[in-house]
């Protein structure tokens, strides 16, 4: 089970009284950084596309925690506790009665770093304001750089936050050191890197995209929550993938 940014349009299956359950169970880390530990005590909400709660869990001092869920749903999971913001991540749940999630694919955000996102991007539109951001990296799905072991990087991707309601943010982007906020930057540069500030509340759709070359584009669309209640909400993207299309 993977909760990494799956792409919407994957329709869920009607279910009714007898609709089939899985068991999800998995572990929270603190952050998205590969060496971090696991999160303990972060509370593990999971919601549908309409934020109705499906089950919600502690994590323990590993930072597991097991949920009961309809069985290939499209869902939210919403990460929080004590000195974290709301972290929020799109997911299906799957039809494997017991589904592990993929390793990593879950993390905590705090606080700090989202101030210091909000310190980075200093000068993009809303980037001040104690509201709800998108931030992360563009990187290609499909390729591995051989040395890394990682997706590379997308240089010439863009990215536009909409809701069914009719609003829309577009995101902002670093300068070529990738070491703050460039307004004059039309993509994501060599570091991959973007943010949106000033999301509203509740379901919105994420158009990640990239220049393949000049006047191609290739992309997807992910789903993205921003619970209503909540004061400070991030959505992160370490990565948000895109398909490499030779």
């Amino acid at each position: 089970m993977d909760m990494r940014w799956i792409p919407i349009g994957l329709s869920p299956w009607v279910w009714g009284c007898t609709q089939p359950m899985v068991q999800l169970s998995g572990t929270i880390y603190s952050s998205h950084e590969p060496s971090s530990p696991p999160q303990a005590g972060a509370r593990v909400t999971v919601v549908d596309l309409e934020g109705g709660i499906l089950d919600e869990a502690e994590t323990d001092e590993g930072g597991r925690f097991s949920v009961l869920l309809p069985e290939g749903l499209e869902i939210i999971a919403e990460i929080r506790g004590e000195g974290l913001a709301t972290a929020t991540f799109p997911g299906i749940s799957g039809i494997d009665p017991f589904a592990e999630l993929e390793d990593r694919s879950l993390y905590a955000v705090s606080l700090e770093e989202v101030e210091a996102e909000r310190a980075r991007f200093l000068g993009c539109p809303g980037a001040e304001e104690p509201s709800a951001l998108l931030f992360g990296e563009m990187r290609l799905h499909g390729l591995v750089d051989p040395e890394t072991g990682e997706n590379p990087t997308v240089n010439t991707g863009r990215i536009d936050v909409r809701s069914a309601a009719g609003g829309q943010w577009s995101a902002c982007y670093l300068d070529a050191d990738g070491a703050a906020y460039d307004p004059e930057a039309p993509w994501t540069g060599d570091s991959g890197r973007f943010a949106v500030f000033g999301i509203g509340a509740g379901l919105h759709d994420i158009d990640a995209r990239y220049e393949f070359f000049e006047g191609y584009w290739v992309g997807e669309i992910y789903a993205a929550w921003v619970p209503p209640e909540d004061e400070v909400v991030a959505i992160p993207g370490w990565p948000v993938l895109v398909p490499f299309d030779p």
